[in-house]
């Protein structure tokens, strides 16, 4: 018997009414960014934690980083380029023979590169995997996706890791694909998962060029979009 690692659509469905009010009551106030829906949040989360208050954040790194600083914590080791490389030629110059060395895993990428470094310096490796992207994940919606993209519905599309455009590129129809991100603006949050996309032939049209995390992500695209808005409207008059 299958049994699915999580179902969020049946969660979803049990409380249905009281997030579909919520999510229309939110984009009708326009109050994405802090307002009283995110205090009550915070509010509500507090009370259940048992803790005097409670700091939401934007995603997961944030809340890690928070939670370092608040104990007091801090890098000792940069790496100059937020890549495998530029993580391994800041290790290089450490004793790392016996030491303990925690790794955080990418979705299902193992990383062996890094990981062969790490044997090869006598390191003692532990894996951390916090999150596992699932391979079967709804083919269909992704499928009903990329042929509105191919349609010309859609007009760009974010990609946060490589994996994401391996998984689009490998597992669902090649000419669906290539009509669909052909006629899509592309962004592409850093350098890794740029590359990821050119190797299969395609234009990154918008990606941060230092900080390459979610929001400056977010704020390249809206400028390639409004780019492009601007250039539609003046092709027009």
């Amino acid at each position: 018997m299958k049994v699915p690692f999580v179902d969020l659509y049946a969660q979803y469905l049990s409380i249905k009414d009281e997030i579909d009010t919520a999510i229309r009551t939110v984009i009708a106030e326009s109050a994405f960014i802090r307002g009283q829906h995110v205090e009550g949040f915070e509010r509500a989360w507090a009370k259940a934690a048992g803790a005097r208050q409670c700091v939401s954040c934007a995603n997961g790194t944030d809340a890690i980083l928070i939670a370092l600083r608040a104990l007091g914590l801090k890098p000792n080791i940069e790496a100059a380029e937020p890549t495998t490389d530029g993580v391994i030629r800041a290790l290089s110059t450490q004793e790392l023979a016996g030491r303990r060395v925690a790794v955080q895993l990418y979705g299902n990428d193992p990383n062996l590169t890094l990981m062969r470094f790490l044997r090869e310096r006598e390191a003692d490796i532990t894996t951390v995997a916090p999150y596992v992207y699932g391979n079967a994940a709804d083919d269909a919606t992704v499928q009903a996706l990329l042929e509105r993209m191919a349609a010309g519905e859609v007009d760009a599309i974010a990609f946060t890791s490589k994996l994401q455009i391996e998984r689009l590129v490998t597992q669902h129809p090649a000419p669906l694909v290539r009509r669909a991100l052909s006629r899509t603006l592309i962004a592409a949050v850093g350098p890794i998962v740029a590359e990821a996309i050119r190797s299969h032939g395609y234009e990154v049209s918008s990606s941060p060029e230092h900080s390459w995390f979610m929001k400056p992500l977010v704020v390249a695209l809206s400028e390639t979009l409004q780019a492009k808005k601007d250039k539609d409207h003046s092709g027009l008059a």
